[in-house]
């Protein structure tokens, strides 16, 4: 099996100048858990951070660019990735999120969530 069946897509992405009650109310009436950070170049989209539920704890002024609170740091994988691979990655890098990457274009997350989901189904990976 390969990422690329198993992706939530479309992804929601916030502009990195938004704040953190925009990300917490997207995340809510999405029901997400995280919202990829983007800054747009004109028809460029550059994926800056990825902002977690876990990134929000604690942060009570909801004016707070998402920019201070966002993790930096991004691991992807493409469409064609085994899941397990992606699973490898996740667990070594101790994160519970991948961006999902067809060339420059952002085209889905894949979660630890989703790994619960193909076990509570039984699927076969």
């Amino acid at each position: 099996m390969i990422v690329k069946e198993i992706i939530n897509t479309p992804v929601a992405t916030l502009n990195l100048d938004a704040d953190v009650a925009s990300a917490r109310d997207l995340m809510t009436l999405k029901k997400i858990s995280c919202v990829p950070i983007v800054h747009v170049h004109g028809d460029d989209v550059e994926i800056e951070g990825i902002v977690s539920f876990h990134d929000l704890v604690g942060v009570y002024d909801d004016t707070v660019p998402v920019s201070q609170v966002m993790t930096r740091k991004i691991y992807a994988v493409t469409p064609d990735t085994s899941i397990q691979k992606a699973a490898e990655v996740m667990i070594e890098k101790k994160i519970h999120h991948l961006v999902v990457m067809d060339g420059e274009e952002l085209v889905g997350i894949i979660s630890a969530l989703d790994f619960v989901n193909l076990i509570a189904i039984g699927a076969e990976v």
